[in-house]
This record gives structure tokens, sequence and C-alpha cells, in this order.
């Protein structure tokens, strides 16, 4: 992986304090508890919320919090989806006031000590012109913050490749102000999710930072955009990889992303990056391309059945 270091602008940062970049939509039935939580932080923190057009009381709620507490925002905006609603927070301009910014979904549960172990964890042999992302396990839970056990219960390494691997959640993550500098220059249309994108620069271009521990209750409900699901049992797996041969999925989603962001940030890339992003992308319109991948020891996942699925799905082009 390159290394991208952002000079610095000379300019003093706030680090003693975390700037949470909150996105809320129709959010009324959860997000008292997850301002309850983040204000209950033992780091302390600055929250700036963008609505994304709800309907419901979400705004009025945070009326009522912001008239009790000094350290909250509220930007009322139009529907974006959750790309749009958190790109816009990334590039809001208080992102530069701070060293530190925390994504946040309305429906968690933050425990207290969640931004005082990411932010000592960032600390460690840290770099400010190094883009750099930290991220946690999660505990799982239902909508009424019952636990279901972690997320992972492996050790992950910071060095999966983003193509296969995806366990860097937003919600679960903290970056530097150069992570934030970054991902602004390379803002497109195809950008499937905004930790997807985090991941991505931090694995190519930067440094990610994994704790095992877990400092929030990941609350699973019917309305997750985007939700958890453990991994399956072998034929399960199986079953589902014959499934995805027949039935088409819809659009090449994961095939944009990489495509947009292999775009942005060309110019950063080694040349064998570039060969491999570019035999990703390609796949979506090339059955050599496909072919290439199925048989490449370098597209291999945690498991074969992981493996397996995610190259039979590249074959038969029904990836995402």
């Amino acid at each position: 992986m390159s290394i991208l270091r952002i000079g610095n602008d000379g300019k003093e940062r706030i680090k003693d304090r975390v700037l949470v970049l909150l996105s809320s939509y129709n959010g009324e039935k959860y997000i008292r508890e997850q301002l309850d939580s983040l204000l209950s932080q033992t780091m302390p923190v600055f929250i700036l919320i963008r609505d994304d057009g709800s309907r419901d009381s979400t705004v009025s709620i945070i009326r009522e919090y912001m008239e009790r507490h000094d350290n909250i925002r509220l930007i009322e905006g139009e529907n974006l989806g959750f790309v749009g609603s958190f790109n816009a927070l990334i590039c809001n301009e208080l992102t530069d006031e701070y060293e530190w910014s925390a994504f946040c979904d309305q429906d968690d549960v933050w425990l207290p000590e969640k931004l005082s172990a990411a932010v000592s964890m960032m600390k460690k042999d840290y770099d400010p012109e190094i883009p750099t992302v930290y991220c946690s396990n999660l505990t799982v839970t239902d909508s009424e913050l019952n636990p279901s056990g972690l997320a992972y219960d492996e050790s992950i390494s910071a060095d999966k490749d983003p193509i296969l691997y995806n366990y860097i959640s937003g919600c679960a993550s903290l970056i530097n102000h150069a992570a934030a500098v970054i991902y602004r220059e390379g803002i497109n249309p195809g950008i499937y999710a905004h930790d997807k994108q985090i991941h991505c620069i931090c694995y190519y271009l930067g440094r990610i930072i994994y704790d095992e521990n877990s400092y929030i209750l990941y609350r699973q409900h019917g309305s997750n955009t985007i939700g958890y699901s453990k991994s399956k049992p072998f034929l399960q797996g199986v079953r589902d990889v014959i499934s995805d041969v027949f039935v088409p999925k819809g659009g090449h989603r994961w095939a944009a992303h990489f495509r947009g962001f292999s775009e942005a940030y060309d110019k950063y890339l080694s040349e064998d990056e570039r060969k491999h992003l570019k035999l990703f992308v390609d796949h979506e319109h090339s059955l050599p391309a496909r072919v290439r991948i199925f048989f490449s020891p370098r597209f291999r996942a945690k498991t074969f059945i992981d493996t397996l699925a995610f190259k039979v799905r590249v074959l038969v082009n029904r990836l995402y």
C-alpha cells in the first residue's frame, strides 16, 4: 500500500474533544437514547447533526436537546440519502477545526468510554499527516438492545482487501483530519457508503487501527439502512451461491464504488494497486477479467466458502 502524507497547513486543531458527525432521518424512535449516550461520553464531544429531511418528530427532539446542551448543532437539509448526508457532514467547515471526527448513526447506543478508547489508540505512534481510521468491534443487539454477541469473533488485521472485506463500520469509526481532507477530494457519485470509502482510503493510502473490543451497542431492526449478518453455515452459503447464479442482482454498486475510488485517487496509487483495482472494475464488462479474478490467489476472503461465493458471483457477473 502507498502512504499518502497530507501537508500540515499550520492550523492548530482541537484534540481534547471529538466532533461527532450524526446523520438523522425519521429517527424519533431511538435518537433520544443515542443522544443521551453521546452526552455521557468520558471524552468531551461536539455533536454536529445533519437531518436528512425527516418527516417525523426527529428534528423536534433534537431541538429539545439543543435547548439544554450548547454542544449540539443542527443542519436541516433536503433528503440526500445516507451517503450524501454523511458527505455533507464531512465537508462541513467544522471538520477543519477538529483533529478527530467520529461517524454516528441515530439508532445505536455508545458506551461511555467509546471515544476515549478510540483517541487513546489513535495517539499511539500517531502521525497527523497520514490519513488514519480507527474502528472497533461491535456488539450486535436486537431492537431492544438485547445483545447477541460480537460482530467479529476473530482477530481482524488491517491488511484485509476492502474489495472482499467490509469490517470498517462507520458507527464504530473515528478518523483524523488528514482522512477527512483526502475523503473530500475524492467524493464521487459511485460511493457505496462513506465507511467503505474511508476503508479504501486508509487501506490504500494511509493507516487502519482495529480494536477487537466493542464500545457500541449496534442495534438491528427492520429499518436499518445497512445491517449486519453473521457468516452463514457452509451449506447455507453454498445454497446462496447457487441462488446468485440464477437470480439477477440489481446493479453493480461494488464495481461502481471501486471505479469511482480508483479514478479519484489514481495519482496516489502504485502501479500494482492500479492494476489490481482495474482488474476488479473491468470484470463487469469483461469475461477474461472475471476468469482471471476467479483463478487469482490474490482475491481471497476469510473462509473457503466466502472466497468461493465471491469468485462465483464475479464469474457469473452477479456481484452486488
